[in-house]
C-alpha cells in the first residue's frame, strides 16, 4: 500500500498572512468524510484560502471497487477544484481507513505518521442516512468519534480537534442552546448494547432506544457529543453544530451541490414534476445554511480553539457552536418555496407540470399524495404491463413518500436556536478574515442565493447545461396546458361523483318532501 510522506517544502506567501491562514501555516490537516459533500468543500476552501497550508491527509476507505487514491483522483475531477493548481493538489494525501472498524482500520505505519504530523484534525465523517439501521449509524457516528478521540489524545503536535455535529442532536428539546445536553443512555451502554445483539433483536430494540428522537442519524450524533463530553478531558476540542446545509453561495461556485439530501431532494422533486405534495408546516421557520458559507465558519472554529478555549482545565467542557440562520435571518418554508418557484428553470427531465403543494396536517397530505402521487402512478404501471413494458413509478412513489414523512420531523416543527458561540466567533475576526472567509447571516440576502440554487441544481444534480433552457422552457408550456385540461377534467369527474352519489339524492329527497 502507497503511505503519505512529508517534506519541508514552504509556499512563500505574495503577501502578509491573515490571522486564519497563519494559524493554517505549515499545518498538517486530518480530515475525515473528506470525500462527502462538507469534505470536498472544506479540502477546496483550505488549498485555495490558505496558501501555507502544509499537508491534506485524507481518511478514505476503499468503496465500490475503487481505493482510497483512486478515489481521490476522482474527487479531483470535479469542477469544484478547476481553480486548484497542481501544485496546491499535491499537498492532499489519502490514508486507507474506515470509520465504522475498530481502531479506523490503520495501519500501523500511518497511524504512527498521524499520531507524529498531525497539527489540527476535522471530524466530518458520518452516515448521513436518517433511517440507517441502528448498529451502523452506532458503528459510524459513535464509535468512530470514538476512534478518533482515542487517536488524537496520541497525537504529539495537535492544536485543535474540531468535531462535526448538527444543531438538530437535541432535536427533542425545543429550545436548543451552545451547550452538552444529557442523554437518557450513557454512549458505553449504546456501544454495549449494539456489539452484543444480532440485527433483528436490534432492530426490535431500536423504537425503545429511540425513545422521542426522530431518527438514529440525530440519536447517534447526541450519543457521540456526550461521548465527546466525557472522554475529551485535556484535548484542544470543540463541537460545531450546523443546521441544514444546502448548496453553496459563492465558493467555489455558486449553487454547486451533489447530493438531493433534505429540502434539496424536495426542490429536484419537485422540477420533475414527481413530486407534488409534502407534509410541512408553511409557517414553521426553515433552518437551512449555504455549504460554504458553513465551511468557513468551520475553518474559523479551529482557530479559536488556539485562543484560548480549549479543554485543559479539567473542569472545562469544549465550546459548542450552532451554526443556524434562523436567529439573524430566518425564512418560513413557505417563503423558501416561493423563492424556489420564483427562480425555478424549466428542467428537460420534468415528466409532469410542477406544482408542489403543502400540507401541515399529516391526513391532508395522504389524501393528496394517494389522489396525486400513489393514482397516477399505479395507471401509468398498469398500461406499461398492458403494453408489455417494465416500470416501477408505484415502487418509487412509495419511496418518495417514505422520504416525505422522514423529512416531515423538521418541517413541521420549530426550534429556538442560540448562536452566542457563533457570533462572537464572528465578531472577534480581523477585517481580512471576514472578507476571506465569510459566514456572518447578517450580511445575507436570501432573495440572490435562492436565484444560484435553482441553477445550480438544474446543473449539477439534474445535469443540464444552460443550452437547454429554450427548449425546456417549450416543454414546461405545454406541460402547463396539459395539466390545466387534465385538472379540469379531474374536477368534472369529482363533481359528478358528489352529484351523483350526495347532491341529487337530496334534490330528490328535497323535491319528494315538498310534493308530499
Amino acid at each position: 500500500p502507497q503511505h503519505f510522506s512529508f517534506s519541508n517544502t514552504k509556499i512563500m506567501a505574495s503577501e502578509e498572512l491573515t490571522p486564519i491562514q497563519e494559524f493554517y501555516k505549515d499545518a498538517t490537516v486530518f480530515i475525515t468524510g473528506g470525500t462527502g459533500f462538507m469534505g470536498k468543500i472544506l479540502v477546496e476552501k483550505l488549498l485555495r484560502s490558505c496558501p501555507e497550508v502544509r499537508k491534506i491527509i485524507l481518511l478514505v476507505r476503499q468503496k465500490k471497487g475503487q481505493n482510497a487514491h483512486d478515489r481521490l483522483a476522482s474527487i479531483f475531477n470535479d469542477v469544484i477544484f478547476d481553480k486548484i493548481d497542481e501544485k496546491s493538489r499535491l499537498k492532499v494525501f489519502v490514508v486507507d481507513g474506515d470509520c465504522s472498524k475498530p481502531d479506523l482500520r490503520l495501519s500501523e505505519t500511518d497511524r504512527q505518521s498521524l499520531e507524529q504530523e498531525v497539527n489540527i484534525v476535522f471530524h466530518a465523517a458520518a452516515t448521513v442516512r436518517f433511517n440507517e439501521e441502528l448498529g451502523l449509524a452506532v458503528a459510524i457516528n459513535v464509535l468512530g468519534t470514538k476512534a478518533m478521540i482515542d487517536l488524537a489524545k496520541d497525537m504529539q503536535h495537535l492544536k485543535a480537534f474540531v468535531h462535526v455535529s448538527t444543531a438538530y442532536s437535541n432535536c427533542h428539546l425545543n429550545e436548543i442552546k451552545e451547550t452538552f445536553y444529557p442523554t437518557h443512555i450513557v454512549p458505553e451502554d449504546i456501544i454495549n448494547i449494539v456489539t452484543s445483539l444480532d440485527t433483528p433483536c436490534l432492530e426490535h430494540l431500536s423504537p425503545y432506544l429511540l425513545r422521542n428522537v426522530p431518527n438514529s442519524y440525530v440519536y447517534t450524533k447526541s450519543i457521540a457529543e456526550d461521548y465527546i463530553r466525557a472522554n475529551s478531558k485535556g484535548l484542544p476540542l470543540a463541537v460545531f453544530r450546523p443546521s441544514i446545509i444546502i448548496s453553496t453561495k459563492a465558493e467555489p461556485i455558486p449553487g454547486w451541490i451533489d447530493n438531493v439530501y433534505g429540502p434539496t431532494g424536495v426542490v429536484v422533486g419537485g422540477m420533475t414534476g414527481m413530486l407534488r405534495t409534502i407534509f410541512c408546516d408553511p409557517e414553521a421557520l426553515a433552518d437551512l445554511v449555504p455549504m460554504d458559507m458553513a465551511v468557513n465558519a468551520l475553518i474559523t472554529t479551529a482557530t479559536t480553539i488556539k485562543s484560548g478555549n480549549n479543554n485543559n482545565d479539567q473542569e472545562e467542557e469544549p465550546k459548542i457552536y450552532n451554526f443556524v440562520s434562523s436567529p439573524d435571518k430566518p425564512v418560513k418554508w413557505n417563503r423558501f418555496f416561493k423563492y424556489c418557484e420564483k427562480y425555478l428553470v424549466p428542467s428537460m427531465h420534468a415528466g409532469w407540470y410542477p406544482q408542489l403543494t403543502m400540507h401541515k396536517h399529516r391526513l391532508a397530505y395522504k389524501l393528496d399524495m394517494i389522489l396525486r402521487q400513489l393514482f397516477p402512478a399505479l395507471l401509468i404501471d398498469i398500461l406499461a404491463r398492458l403494453t408489455f413494458r417494465k416500470t416501477s413509478v408505484l415502487t418509487m412513489m412509495t419511496k418518495i413518500d417514505n422520504f416525505i414523512e422522514i423529512l416531515s420531523f423538521f418541517a413541521t416543527r420549530q426550534w429556538t436556536f442560540h448562536n452566542n458561540n457563533t457570533v462572537a466567533m464572528w465578531e472577534s475576526l480581523d477585517p481580512k478574515d471576514k472578507q476571506l472567509f465569510p459566514f456572518n447571516f447578517k450580511d445575507h440576502d436570501w432573495d440572490s442565493y435562492y436565484k444560484g440554487y435553482m441553477a445550480g441544481a438544474r446543473r449539477y444534480l439534474l445535469k443540464e447545461e444552460e443550452k437547454t433552457i429554450k427548449a425546456a422552457k417549450v416543454k414546461h408550456t405545454r406541460q402547463f396546458w396539459l395539466n390545466a385540461v387534465v385538472q379540469g377534467i379531474m374536477g368534472i369527474g369529482v363533481f359528478s361523483l358528489f352529484f351523483n352519489f350526495a347532491a341529487l339524492p337530496l334534490f330528490q329527497l328535497f323535491l319528494k318532501y315538498f310534493t308530499t
